[in-house]
């Protein structure tokens, strides 16, 4: 019974550590608002943006935007994440359940007054690579 038992749990250990440490995801595009107005719904594919995090690297890439990888600590299932320029921030709201993701991409001047706000809502699904790196 007890060697039942520890085969049990080895193999379940096992599998936890064998867990891939790179997820991917195809994100695709259903609406565009630009200044809290909806401008744009889009039809299905028509606009498919990749989503990759990386725990090895501590990195999240999405839409050829780089971004430090922040574990879910609070424990409500969402990944928040930023990407800051000098004359754009952009802040990401994943819901690893859901698939949904927010993005909001805020224009600014250079005394940082805000120019523009676009919003993106994508739905995103988990997807294997089509090759190995």
């Amino acid at each position: 019974m007890n060697n039942k038992f520890l085969l049990l749990f080895l193999l379940y250990t096992l599998s936890l550590n064998s867990e891939a440490k790179t997820l991917y995801f195809s994100c695709e595009t259903l609406t565009l608002s630009k200044n809290k107005i909806e401008v744009q719904t889009f039809q299905k594919n028509e606009r498919v943006i990749g989503l990759e995090f990386n725990r090895n690297e501590n990195k999240v890439v999405f839409d050829g935007k780089v971004m430090k990888y922040i574990e879910d600590y609070n424990n409500d299932n969402i990944y928040e994440l930023q990407y800051r320029q000098s004359s754009a921030y952009t802040d990401i709201y994943f819901h690893r359940i859901t698939g949904r993701l927010d993005e909001t991409i805020v224009l600014t001047k250079q005394n940082g007054d805000i120019v523009v706000i676009y919003d993106y809502e994508y739905k995103c699904y988990r997807k294997e690579p089509l090759f190995d790196r």
